[in-house]
């Protein structure tokens, strides 16, 4: 099947219908509109499933160690998000994004 074939039959898909009348998508995003609706709903439902065990964790902590965890989480994701600042203007983004 070639690639102008594949397309049309994409494009009779009732599911890319749907899409195409709920919002603007052409028949080569839905695999990647699809893919990153997926990656969402995976995301939220991995932090819904820990957020009791960091609750569990900071009622077992005290004041002080409770403290210290978001100070220590402050200063690395800072330190993170410097260094990802300092690839992204030394390095294109069309090999970063991927690698990251």
């Amino acid at each position: 099947m070639s690639l102008a074939e594949k397309r049309t039959a994409i494009g009779h898909n009732p599911f890319h219908k749907l899409l195409r009348i709920a919002s603007n998508v052409e028949a080569n995003e839905v695999r990647a509109l699809v893919g990153s609706f997926l990656f969402v709903v995976v995301l939220m439902a991995a932090y819904y499933i820990l957020r009791p065990v960091r609750d569990a964790m900071a009622s077992d902590w005290t004041d002080a160690e409770v403290s210290w965890l978001w100070t220590l989480n402050f200063f690395i994701s800072t330190a993170v998000v410097a260094l990802y600042g300092v690839l992204v203007s030394h390095f294109r983004l069309r090999l970063l994004v991927p690698a990251i």
